[in-house]
């Protein structure tokens, strides 16, 4: 155990795996649902018209895939894994981005640029699928979108 310990990459590592699991633990004994759920075996994640697929690191709408960037992916990933559930900037800095808050990138208004990014990658559905909750943070959602009878679920 000193042996592993005595290499600053391992006590890192370990050190942020403690504070994941405090964190999640943190977050379910608040009573929100679970924010880490089980990927599909799959690993395909689908919210009305937007897909995601974790294992390609790819996401698409309505079958056309998105130039998403590696923080615009894992951002968009956190909430489709929990959608319809409203997440704060800091709760999403956190738990989507936990290694860029481990090397100090902290601020929350990052979180807003990203939302923006993704929003206008996701064209004119952008804002019906990631929604603003006002004095919260952010959410994915497709219930309400102007074509929801032909989104699929």
């Amino acid at each position: 155990m000193d042996q592993l310990l005595s290499d600053p990459r391992n006590v890192e590592s370990l050190a942020k795996a403690i504070a994941r699991e405090l964190v999640r633990e943190l977050v379910q004994s608040l009573g929100f649902k679970a924010v880490v759920e089980p990927i599909r075996d799959d690993g395909v994640l689908r919210v009305g018209p937007l897909t995601v697929d974790t294992f390609r690191h790819e996401a698409a709408l309505h079958g056309k895939t998105l130039p998403l960037k590696r923080r615009e992916f894992a951002l968009l990933a956190f909430l489709a894994r929990n959608p319809g559930q409203a997440f704060t900037r800091r709760q999403i800095l956190e738990l989507a981005w936990p290694d860029d808050v481990a090397h100090g990138l902290e601020s929350q208004w990052t979180v807003d640029v990203h939302v923006r990014r993704i929003r206008a990658k996701l064209g004119r559905e952008g804002k019906w699928l990631v929604r603003t909750v006002t004095g919260i943070g952010y959410k994915l959602e497709a219930d309400d979108a102007p074509d929801s009878a032909h989104v699929q679920t």
